[in-house]
């Protein structure tokens, strides 16, 4: 009998957190609201910086059937950092995809920074990741997902696996971005990157998004970031948000680029502050 006829335990983990302004205390960001259950735990460790939130998968990766879904919730005039205590891995899989969901809400005059570490892709992993994010016209957002293709420092290869990703933007009730791609092949998933139109060899890519009132005037000081970098990127005004995309062949690289991008943002925004967590 196949390995795969045998049920096995799945990883399911929920979050939910909410960020509200605390009245009397300087209007500081304070926890409201926190909701967790199964493999997924929040941790709120104490910073200088600003109010910050880890997000921490206790099951140690992902594979085929766990599932982990989360909601964060920035009420009006709160400004918080999220991020994930390590990076994610997912593991081979027998066929099915694991599955991360996770829902951004931002209210008027709040700042929402949502910057987990990287996704790793085992050879053989199977992914299918979406963020749905809802702002109002004077929300702030910096928004980062990336993703690494096996640790080549290691000697790993991917040779077969898949990664579905999408995004949802909206701004009130208009949906302002939607951007959704998928990388999957069963034997050839090297070559598939290595194709020029798609990755063009890089084994590791990343996408940043950010909202905000006169967001355009960035345009120009990212691009310069991204020139001073030995990676493959570009970034592009979309009306009310930036959309930025970066790929390398070398994850250290990637995670340097990414961090002078967020540090052009954070000096535009100083309640956003880079999570301590990405310096572990």
């Amino acid at each position: 009998m196949s390995a795969s006829a045998f049920p096995l335990q799945r990883s399911q983990g929920t979050f939910r957190l909410t960020f509200k302004t605390a009245r009397g205390d300087g209007g500081l960001t304070r926890l409201e609201g926190l909701y967790q259950s199964g493999c997924l735990k929040v941790r709120l460790p104490r910073t200088d910086a600003g109010a910050e939130a880890v997000l921490i998968n206790t099951s140690g990766g992902l594979t085929d059937g766990d599932e982990l879904t989360g909601g964060v919730h920035w009420r009006e005039k709160t400004s918080a950092v999220v991020s994930s205590q390590a990076a994610e891995r997912i593991y081979r899989s027998r066929g099915a995809a694991a599955c991360i969901r996770n829902t951004l809400s931002v209210d008027a005059g709040a700042t929402a920074a949502w910057l987990p570490q990287e996704t790793i892709l085992f050879d053989g992993g199977r992914l299918a990741r979406s963020l749905t994010i809802r702002l109002q016209e004077s929300s702030t957002l910096i928004a980062l997902e990336s993703t690494v293709l096996g640790r080549t420092a290691m000697g790993e290869t991917v040779r077969a696996g898949a990664v579905r990703d999408r995004w949802e933007v909206w701004i009130g009730d208009e949906l302002v971005l939607v951007d959704a791609s998928e990388l999957s092949s069963a034997e050839a998933f090297r070559d598939l990157c290595d194709e020029a139109a798609i990755l063009d060899g890089a084994t590791c890519f990343a996408t940043l998004v950010y909202a905000a009132n006169g967001c355009a005037s960035q345009l120009a000081p990212l691009r310069a970031a991204l020139a001073d970098r030995i990676v493959v990127g570009g970034a592009s005004c979309l009306g009310p948000l930036l959309l930025v995309r970066v790929a390398s062949r070398d994850a250290a690289a990637l995670r340097a680029a990414m961090l002078d991008l967020l540090s052009v943002l954070c000096a535009r925004h100083p309640q956003v502050h880079v999570p301590g967590v990405w310096s572990l």
